[in-house]
């Protein structure tokens, strides 16, 4: 029975979700701690009935491979130490604080640049209608020139034809 502590399938790929990335820190630090490589940790896995390669430990490690629940409790039998305290939850939670906060400030920081050229763009826009009025006047009176000088023109030539 496969328990799956995490990995959700997305269009970026596998990725694992806090409690398959918090157990795989943990197996490497109690690995690392025992001073044991990944082949080794494979071998003692095998030798207790959970037959494991190198690439099996390094994908536990990695979170993109499920664990069974006969694994999380052999490797906490091996490790010496409680299964829980192979999902260490208060870290991962407050990792994953730190990261929300970290995102937090950038968002922030982005919605500060947003408005400034919102504001700019408003002072921009604020000229432009002031510029698109001054030449709508100035349209008007070159119209009222030409419609001034057209009736000039036509008066002017029904005259002449009259004499």
């Amino acid at each position: 029975m496969f328990v799956r502590v995490g990995n959700d399938e997305n269009a970026s790929g596998r990725r694992a979700d806090v409690i398959e990335r918090e157990f795989g820190m943990r197996v490497r630090a109690l690995r690392n701690a025992r001073g044991w490589t990944q082949d080794r940790l494979a071998a003692e896995m095998t030798r207790r009935g959970f037959a494991m390669h190198q690439t099996t430990i390094a994908k536990l490690e990695s979170a993109s491979r499920p664990t069974t629940l006969g694994e999380l409790s052999e490797l906490a039998r091996l490790f010496r130490v409680n299964p829980l305290e192979l999902m260490d939850l208060n870290a991962a939670v407050a990792r994953d604080s730190m990261d929300f906060q970290a995102r937090l400030r950038t968002l922030d920081a982005h919605a500060v640049a947003l408005e400034h050229e919102r504001q700019d763009v408003a002072a921009q826009l604020g000229m432009l209608r002031a510029r698109h009025e001054a030449i709508d006047q100035q349209l008007a009176e070159v119209h009222r020139e030409q419609s001034a000088i057209r009736y000039a023109v036509d008066h002017r030539e029904h005259a002449d034809g009259e004499h």
